[in-house]
């Protein structure tokens, strides 16, 4: 499975890049801030931390034809979990960086939908605490994420989103755990 959506945001990348490298215009800038809320997969990871986090981030795409553009999101999250034994507390936070490309949709005049793909890159930190012990672990991930973004334009250079993100992420902790899942948020931008 790895593989495969390696290949595919390969694929993606050497597409979007073609597709850059053709174009005549200036591409078109803009920038959102984003809230969404994340369902984690792993049921490991429910357990402790929750069945939803919240997720802050934000989002640049450069769209260099009226069907394409790339995309960049930062975003991260941080949660202390319940207790999940008697004596034992923890904490996660998370930076992931992704890039990718999106195909886009007019179906309305101020209305715009992208189907996207790409690799996300990210970090992971846990603070496992006891009465005994404190034990501090980072991870890095690498995966990649599949998108539905929904534009809807409210001014000509204002914009409120809707979107859905689905990421398999594998630590390399202990135990492989896949810390992906679903990300549904909202957010709003403006383009320059």
């Amino acid at each position: 499975m790895s593989l495969f959506i390696r290949t595919i945001c390969f694929i993606a990348c050497i597409l979007s890049l073609q597709a850059f490298a053709t174009s005549q215009d200036a591409p078109q800038i803009s920038l959102s801030g984003r809230i969404a809320a994340f369902f984690p997969q792993s049921s490991r990871f429910q357990r402790i931390y929750g069945h939803s986090l919240p997720v802050y981030g934000a989002q640049v795409t450069a769209q260099w034809h009226p069907s394409w553009e790339l995309w960049t999101t930062l975003d991260g999250y941080s949660k202390d979990s319940r207790k999940y034994t008697d004596q034992t507390n923890s904490s996660v936070t998370t930076f992931t960086l992704s890039v990718g490309i999106n195909y886009l949709f007019k179906p309305m005049p101020k209305l715009d939908l992208g189907l996207g793909l790409g690799p996300i890159l990210g970090v992971i930190h846990l603070n496992n605490r006891s009465w005994s012990k404190r034990e501090k672990t980072t991870s890095f991930l690498t995966s990649g994420v599949a998108r539905l973004d929904t534009r809807w334009w409210i001014q000509p250079n204002v914009f409120f989103t809707l979107f859905t993100d689905y990421s398999y992420q594998l630590t390399f902790l202990q135990n492989h755990v896949n810390v992906g899942g679903t990300k549904l948020g909202v957010g709003l931008g403006g383009k320059f």
